[in-house]
């Protein structure tokens, strides 16, 4: 099923999220976005699709403390060759350095249609 994933590094176990159930069309234009404050291993992102907040499956918690990102890439697609390739096209993605708020997703969505 086609699904969002959002993968955080942690110094204990890394949080592992995805969007629940069949969330992201097929064979259509999608807008994926999510938004996380990796300031505490008790939150959780909130996945949009399609301008609207979708529910999230939390498939490992994260224990410890946030692994410094310095050092680490910023990836989209598959996680490499052993996870399930993404067959599709990704275009203007965007990385904000703030939580970007459910109106300011919505608004970015509907200029992409």
């Amino acid at each position: 099923a086609p699904q969002l994933e959002l993968y955080v590094s942690f110094s204990g176990g890394d949080g592992v999220w995805r969007s629940a159930g069949d969330s992201v069309p097929l064979n259509a234009w999608s807008h994926g976005c999510f938004t996380y404050n990796n300031s505490s291993t008790s939150n959780d992102p909130v996945f949009y699709v399609n301008g609207v907040a979708s529910s999230v499956e939390e498939a490992q918690t994260p224990t410890g403390t946030v692994d410094s990102d310095a050092s680490d890439d910023f990836q989209i697609g598959a996680l490499g060759a052993s996870v399930e390739p993404f067959d599709g096209k990704i275009d203007e993605v965007r990385y904000y350095d703030r939580i970007l708020s459910a109106g300011e997703i919505k608004a970015l969505y509907s200029s992409g249609k």
